[in-house]
């Protein structure tokens, strides 16, 4: 009996240690994003910087990507099936995401919605982590500026899947 009990109290313990590590892991990512974003930025309109300055701005990029990389997983692994699924606009998830991004002079951004999009049942915050990747992917494609075109379309055909998305970056 004493023994249940002990082991009761731990896996409880266990279970909260996994809630703050994910908690942890979800509130890093994103002021590591917009410190990526911000090297990156740096790092696109000083091509021409010292060579400190380029190896310091080379040092926080990778300082940034250890614990970026380490932080989904941590999330994932601690805290499983715990995802916040609300009902979403898709424009409105866009425009924050953008807001958080920083995009260079050089790339302009084109957004086609169509009004008839449904709004999507997701954790937005997961969301607007792939709209980030996505959209710094493209400007990372664009090194010499262009146009970033963010599409979503509807899919009259597909009876299962009443939406489909895609985010392209069209070079200029």
């Amino acid at each position: 009996m004493l023994e249940a009990q002990e082991e009761l109290v731990r896996k409880e313990k266990l279970a909260v240690l996994g809630q703050v590590a994910g908690s942890v892991g979800t509130s890093w990512r994103n002021p590591l994003g917009v410190m990526s974003n911000a090297v990156y930025f740096l790092q696109t309109v000083s091509p021409d910087a010292d060579e400190t300055t380029r190896e310091y701005l080379n040092i926080l990029k990778n300082e940034i990507a250890n614990p970026s990389a380490s932080c989904p997983t941590c999330w994932t692994r601690c805290a499983p099936g715990r995802r916040k699924r609300e009902i979403v606009g898709v424009p409105e998830l866009l425009m924050q995401t953008l807001r958080k991004c920083n995009v260079p002079a050089s790339v302009s951004v084109q957004m086609d919605l169509p009004s008839t999009l449904p709004p999507l049942q997701v954790d937005a915050m997961q969301m607007q982590q792939v709209f980030r990747n996505l959209i710094s992917n493209g400007i990372e494609a664009m090194p010499d500026g262009g146009t970033l075109d963010i599409r979503a379309v509807t899919d009259e055909s597909e009876k299962d899947c009443e939406q489909s998305m895609c985010a392209t970056a069209a070079l200029a």
